[in-house]
């Protein structure tokens, strides 16, 4: 429901509550957040990139998630894009009025997807608010671009 912050002149560690992931009642819970964004995804016919995030039930009152365990993306070190490639993703989302929030990650996805496809998601990602879609936060299963956590993040 939070985590610990290192407050500097006290030379301590003190709690904070994640906010603004819910509703008042469970403005700390990213994952349902998560379960929602899938739905609508769903919706939209965009969740495949989504990797879904499933309520398993509760340990003494608390939820449970689990998603499905997949390689990250790491830009420099798992897979590489020659700088035209780069050049031309950005070129192509930016055309569109897109945010390039990773153009390796995009290119790999526009090839395993296909163009309607990513710009419908790129759509569903802008109309939704979906941020924080860094490095840490795309992977693989196999060789298909996902996202993995796209619940956003507020402290």
């Amino acid at each position: 429901t939070g985590y610990f912050e290192e407050d500097w002149e006290e030379e301590e560690y003190v709690f904070s509550n994640f906010e603004g992931a819910e509703d008042d009642e469970n403005y700390w819970n990213y994952c349902l957040k998560e379960i929602h964004i899938y739905e609508k995804a769903e919706a939209a016919n965009v969740e495949k990139v989504f990797l879904k995030t499933t309520y398993e039930g509760n340990i003494n009152d608390f939820p449970i998630y689990s998603q499905l365990k997949v390689s990250t993306f790491v830009e420099d070190d798992y897979v590489k894009c020659s700088n035209e490639e780069i050049d031309s993703t950005r070129a192509k989302v930016r055309e569109k009025n897109f945010n390039v929030f990773s153009p390796t990650w995009l290119f790999h996805a526009f090839n395993y997807y296909g163009d309607d496809y990513i710009f419908r998601l790129l759509s569903f990602i802008r109309d939704k608010d979906i941020c924080d879609l860094h490095s840490g936060n795309l992977g693989w299963v196999g060789n298909r671009p996902v996202i993995v956590d796209y619940a956003g993040f507020e402290s």
